[in-house]
C-alpha cells in the first residue's frame, strides 16, 4: 500500500518541481528561438498535414515527409524569385551618392522657399503671405556654410563610423552563415518531430492535469489555440493584402521598384505597428531621388503623393481589413502592442518583435482565468450580447446576407397607398322593343 505523503511534503517537492523547470528553461534558453520557431512551423503546416491524411488518406509519416518537402521547395524557390529584386535594392542603395542627394533636397527647398515668400501659398483660391516666416528659413539655406557646419560633420562622423563597424565585421560573415543554416536544420528537424508526435505530447500532457481540473485546463488550451491560429492565418492573409495593395499602388503612379516595395510592405507587416513606417521610408526616399516614371511631376511633390498614398493603406487597413481578418483574435490596445513590441526587440530581436501580440493576447487569457480563479467565479464568462436596440448579426457569408438585406428593405419602404376608383352608377337596363318576358314559373304551372 502506498504511503501518503504529507501536505508539507507535497507542498515542498511542487516548489523543487518549479525551480527545476525554471533551471532546465534556463540552461536552455539558447535554443528557445529555435524551438519557438519549429512550433509556428509546425503550426502553419498542421492543417496541409491534415488535408493530406484526412482527404487524400495519405499515412502520417507520408503526409509530413511530403509537407517538409514542399516546405523545402518554397524556401530554395522563393530566394530566388526575389533575389534580383534584391541585388536591385542594393545596387540602388549602394550607388546613392549622399552629398548629391543633400543638394537636391536643398536646391528643391530653397526653389520652392523663394515661390512663396514672392507669392505666398496658395490653397483653393486663397493666398497665404508667407514672406515673414519664410525669411529666415531660407537665408539660413542659402548660407549653408554658417548655418549647417556641424550637421554635416555629424553626418561625415556616421558615414565614417558605419564604414568601420561594416570592414571590422566582415570577417565574420562566414561563420554566421553556416551557424545560420545549422539553425535552420534543427528548427525543421524539430519541427517535423513536433507534428509527428505532437498529438501524443498533447495526450501526455493532458494525463499528467489531474481530472478534476481537466476540464478547465483543456479549454484554457483550446481558447490560446484558437488565439494563435487566427493571428497566425489572419496575419499571413494581411501580408498578403498589404503587399498586393501596395505594389499595384506603387505601380500606377509609376514608383520605380513597384515589385520590391510591395514585397517589403508585406514583409513587413510582420513587425505590429511599426512595420507600415518602416515600409513608408524606403518608398518616399526612392519617390524623392528617382520621380515618377509616368508622370511629369517635381520630385518633392510626388513623394508627399506617395506619403500620402501609405497613409492611405494604413489608414485602410487599420479600419477595415485587420478587423476583418484578424477579427477579435488580439483584443489589446495598439499602445500596449507597441510597448510589447519594443520589450520584445529587446529580449528576443526579431522573434520578439514579431511574436509581441498573440504572446500579449495568450497573456490576456491566462492571467484573466487565474483572475477569476482567485475571485471564485466563473473562468470562462459566455460572450457579451448584442447592445440593446441592435438586432443580433445574422449567419452566413456576404452572399447569404445581402439577399436577406435587400428583402428586409423591401419589407420596410412604405406601400403606395392606391388611388379609390368610384364605382360606376348602375345602369338601368330597358326591355327591347317586341322583345317578349319571360314567363315566370308561376304561370309555368298555371298552363
Amino acid at each position: 500500500m502506498a504511503v501518503e505523503w504529507r501536505t508539507g511534503t507535497r507542498y515542498l517537492v511542487g516548489v523543487g518541481l518549479v525551480l527545476v523547470l525554471v533551471c532546465l528553461l534556463y540552461i536552455s534558453r539558447p535554443i528557445l528561438p529555435e524551438l519557438v520557431l519549429a512550433s509556428l512551423v509546425a503550426f502553419l503546416v498542421r492543417p496541409v498535414i491534415d488535408f493530406f491524411r484526412r482527404r487524400l488518406r495519405f499515412p502520417t509519416a507520408g503526409a509530413v515527409a511530403l509537407t517538409y518537402v514542399l516546405v523545402g521547395i518554397a524556401l530554395l524557390v522563393v530566394p530566388l524569385v526575389f533575389l534580383p529584386h534584391i541585388i536591385t535594392a542594393v545596387n540602388f542603395l549602394a550607388s546613392i551618392d549622399l552629398r548629391s542627394v543633400i543638394d537636391n533636397v536643398m536646391r528643391w527647398l530653397i526653389e520652392t522657399l523663394t515661390v512663396w515668400q514672392a507669392s505666398g501659398l496658395h490653397i483653393l483660391g486663397f493666398v497665404i503671405p508667407m514672406r515673414d516666416a519664410v525669411g529666415p528659413v531660407l537665408e539660413a539655406l542659402q548660407n549653408p556654410g554658417a548655418a549647417l557646419p556641424t550637421s554635416f560633420s555629424s553626418i561625415t562622423t556616421i558615414l565614417s563610423s558605419l564604414l568601420s563597424f561594416v570592414s571590422r565585421g566582415a570577417a565574420g560573415v562566414v561563420g554566421t552563415v553556416a551557424g545560420s543554416f545549422l539553425s535552420l536544420a534543427f528548427t525543421l528537424l524539430a519541427s517535423v518531430y513536433l507534428s509527428v508526435d505532437g498529438p501524443k505530447m498533447m495526450r501526455s500532457v493532458r494525463d499528467i492535469v489531474p481530472e478534476p481540473y481537466r476540464p478547465e485546463v483543456l479549454e484554457l488550451v483550446d481558447r490560446l489555440r484558437r488565439v494563435w491560429d487566427a493571428f497566425v492565418r489572419g496575419q499571413l492573409l494581411l501580408m498578403l493584402i498589404i503587399g498586393t495593395v501596395v505594389g499595384v499602388g506603387a505601380a500606377i503612379l509609376g514608383l520605380p521598384n513597384a515589385l520590391s516595395l510591395g514585397v517589403l510592405a508585406g514583409f513587413l507587416e510582420l513587425v505590429p505597428s511599426l512595420g507600415p513606417f518602416l515600409a513608408t521610408v524606403p518608398a518616399v526616399l526612392i519617390a524623392l531621388l528617382q520621380g515618377s516614371n509616368h508622370f511629369a511631376i517635381a520630385n518633392g511633390w510626388f513623394a508627399l503623393i506617395v506619403l500620402v498614398f501609405y497613409v492611405g493603406v494604413q489608414s485602410l487597413e487599420n479600419t477595415f481589413i485587420v478587423p476583418r481578418v484578424l477579427g477579435d483574435a488580439v483584443k489589446v490596445h495598439p499602445l500596449v502592442i507597441l510597448a510589447g513590441v519594443l520589450v520584445g526587440a529587446a529580449t528576443a530581436g526579431v522573434l520578439g518583435v514579431f511574436l509581441a501580440a498573440p504572446t500579449i493576447a495568450s497573456l490576456r487569457e491566462v492571467l484573466g482565468y487565474l483572475y477569476r480563479k482567485v475571485l471564485n467565479i466563473e473562468p470562462f464568462p459566455p460572450d457579451e450580447p448584442p447592445a440593446q436596440g441592435l438586432p443580433p448579426r445574422p449567419p452566413g457569408t456576404w452572399r447569404e446576407r445581402l439577399p436577406r438585406w435587400l428583402r428586409r428593405r423591401q419589407d420596410q419602404a412604405p406601400q403606395p397607398a392606391a388611388e379609390a376608383v368610384p364605382a360606376p352608377p348602375p345602369v338601368a337596363s330597358t326591355p327591347r322593343r317586341g322583345a317578349r318576358s319571360k314567363p315566370t314559373s308561376s304561370r309555368r304551372r298555371k298552363r
